[in-house]
């Protein structure tokens, strides 16, 4: 038998997303409707081995809460793709990771185009019309980049996707690639 040992990547897991019945994505996730269901689903994803705990676009903020807090009683990571909670209501509860430079929070809108975006597409996955209505250099996402950096929440930005969005998908709408990209620099802290 030999004692040598083969080069291959670390690899970290998750078990299902959890999210709400509010907005279902039925072939991804385990769908909650309470704190006891969150901690339930939490326990037995733990007991299964997992490394993280990955929260979804229909978990309320009372259920992030929950989320977070059960996942750190057992000493697992959390990390979220969130549209129902915002990211700096997660940051405040101390959420370890929020994946995609594109937060698609309405709560980082002006009113005006909080309004537009409700009334055409209030969607977690209506990244383009967001992107399109965000300003980069308004308060409120000021406000949220500040509550990241205070909180030290990590950010995937996953901007393979975005890039691959934006030029297969929206022709005429590359200026979106732009607003990604400053998004990003953005949420960069440098040490």
């Amino acid at each position: 038998m030999s004692s040598e040992k083969a080069m291959a990547p670390q690899i970290f897991t998750t078990g299902r997303l959890l999210s709400s019945p509010n907005i279902s994505i039925s072939f991804v996730e385990a769908k909650v409707n309470s704190t006891l269901e969150v901690a339930e689903k939490i326990s037995n994803q733990a007991n299964e081995g997992v490394d993280f705990i990955k929260l979804y676009v229909g978990l309320t903020p009372d259920l992030v809460k929950e989320a977070i807090n059960k996942s750190h009683s057992l000493e697992l990571k959390v990390i979220g793709h969130l549209f129902s909670t915002s990211w700096k209501d997660a940051a405040s509860h101390n959420i370890d990771f929020l994946t995609h430079a594109v937060p698609v929070s309405p709560s980082l809108l002006s009113f005006q185009d909080r309004e537009r975006f409700i009334e055409y597409g209030d969607d977690p996955f209506n990244h383009f019309l967001w992107l399109d209505l965000v300003k980069i250099n308004s308060n409120e996402l000021d406000e949220m980049i500040e509550s990241l950096v205070e909180n030290n929440i990590y950010v995937d930005p996953t901007l393979s996707v975005y890039e691959a969005m934006v030029k297969d998908n929206f022709e005429g709408n590359q200026h979106l690639w732009t607003k990604v990209l400053q998004l990003t620099k953005k949420c960069t802290v440098v040490e």
